[in-house]
């Protein structure tokens, strides 16, 4: 990687992990210039997009998702792609804008394919991920369903035959369960 792209590149990862003082302006102006840092990996192995959605750092992701659609559903250094990172770090909000930014620069069908998309080797949905992780993620489990997420049956199921319904309820979620009934 060219010097100066390297540079830039650390600069969108400050920005997207929420530390530092890089502005959103900064950001924009240098994925611009230089889109390619929107596919750009670190040491670990992580995207930006990675990072603004462990972080929560919605005004990351709006600025990053029109130049990382490779990376949206790719795993990251911990094998989740960005929503199921959103999803594990009970980032309700965050899954929401990160669904709302892919439908806006990318379609509703690049949307769609995020919260169905099947990860970490045992065949987790974003949803499934959600259900477990409580009260926080209520509101993402609306927002998912809502663009398609398959609610039961096979398609639903994880490798161990676990539809979300069934985290739900493992993990003493009820307030999901009561979404995913009324979303049926």
């Amino acid at each position: 990687m060219d010097p100066e792209v390297a540079l830039h590149a650390a600069t969108i990862f400050t920005y997207a992990s929420g530390t530092g003082t890089v502005d959103e302006a900064s950001v924009l102006g240098l994925l611009e210039k230089h889109p390619e840092l929107g596919r750009a990996k670190d040491s670990s192995g992580d995207y930006a997009i990675h990072k603004a959605c462990s972080n929560g750092n919605v005004a990351a992701i709006r600025a990053l998702v029109p130049f990382s659609k490779q990376a949206l559903s790719k795993p990251g250094a911990i094998g989740w792609p960005p929503l199921h990172l959103a999803c594990l770090n009970g980032k309700a909000e965050t899954a929401m804008v990160l669904l709302d930014s892919i439908e806006s620069a990318h379609g509703a069908a690049a949307a769609a394919n995020a919260v169905t998309h099947r990860s970490n080797g045992r065949s987790v949905t974003p949803l499934q991920v959600v259900c477990a992780r409580g009260e926080p993620a209520s509101a993402a489990v609306l927002a998912i369903v809502t663009r398609g997420a398959p609610l039961g049956g096979p398609a639903a199921a994880d490798a161990d035959g676990m539809q979300p319904a069934h985290w739900a309820a493992a993990h003493g979620n009820s307030s999901c369960l009561m979404h995913l009934a009324n979303a049926a």
